[in-house]
């Protein structure tokens, strides 16, 4: 298969970015540099906050700003885009009909795992711009899924893990993280899908705990790999 550039516009936020980068790098089966992929990086994260936006609490709309990213990426040799983002993904429709290569889906990847995964209910954790959004709701649709959303006292304290902890580089506190799935397990899901590429970073408290999920962040990596002609590691995935 012919290897293509890949386009990656982070910032929204830069730690997830940077964790993107390395599963990027971890992920593709590689014996020496020359075997792994080439990336161009645009770290842009002045872009205005997308939950914000969408949920009409501001009106800085982040759209141009996305869309002038990606036409640069695009206009330096990406052959493919992928955007370590999933509340981005409400302007995604819009960019996509501007941007000429193609622009991956963070959670469409994200649903085809759990779909793939076979599992039949999965429980959505997000901001509250991507729960408004409904891509996610959008995506279990069409791959025949169930799915639960978080309540009002879930949602606050999935707010507080992204905003008050990983978005100022603070480690989650590991009984935020068992509260909130001690609330969730009452809402009968088989698994979850960490729909906040920041939510990424309580992966490991969830493993500990033997809890079933979906990554949305490692979900686009395997797939920008796959995307790019390159083969995935196996020995990487899931360690």
């Amino acid at each position: 298969m012919i290897k293509k550039v890949l386009g990656v516009l982070g910032g929204m936020g830069p730690a997830a970015s940077a964790r993107f980068y390395s599963m990027l790098t971890n992920f593709t089966k590689a014996e020496c540099d020359q075997n792994h992929m080439e990336i161009l990086l645009h770290s842009l994260p002045s872009i205005p906050d997308r939950t914000a936006f969408i949920l009409k609490q501001s009106a800085d709309d982040p759209f141009e700003r996305i869309k002038t990213a990606l036409e640069k990426l695009e206009n330096a040799g990406a052959e493919i885009i992928a955007v370590p983002c999933n509340t981005a993904e409400y302007f995604y429709s819009k960019l996509q009909s501007i941007i000429s290569v193609p622009i991956l889906s963070i959670t469409k990847a994200a649903v085809l795992s759990a779909y793939e995964a076979g599992f039949s209910k999965v429980g959505i954790l997000a901001t509250e711009g991507t729960i408004y959004a409904g891509t996610y709701q959008k995506a279990c649709n069409i791959y025949g899924l169930q799915y639960d959303l978080p309540s009002d006292s879930e949602q606050d304290l999935l707010n507080d893990m992204i905003y008050k902890y990983i978005k100022r580089s603070l480690p989650v506190p590991y009984l935020c993280v068992l509260r909130l799935l001690q609330e969730f397990g009452e809402h009968g899901c088989d698994a979850y899908i960490l729909g906040c590429t920041e939510l990424s970073f309580i992966s490991n408290a969830l493993k500990q705990k033997n809890y079933k999920f979906i990554d949305s962040l490692e979900a686009l990596a395997l797939q920008s790999i796959k995307a790019c002609g390159y083969e995935v590691n196996p020995l990487a995935v899931n360690t």
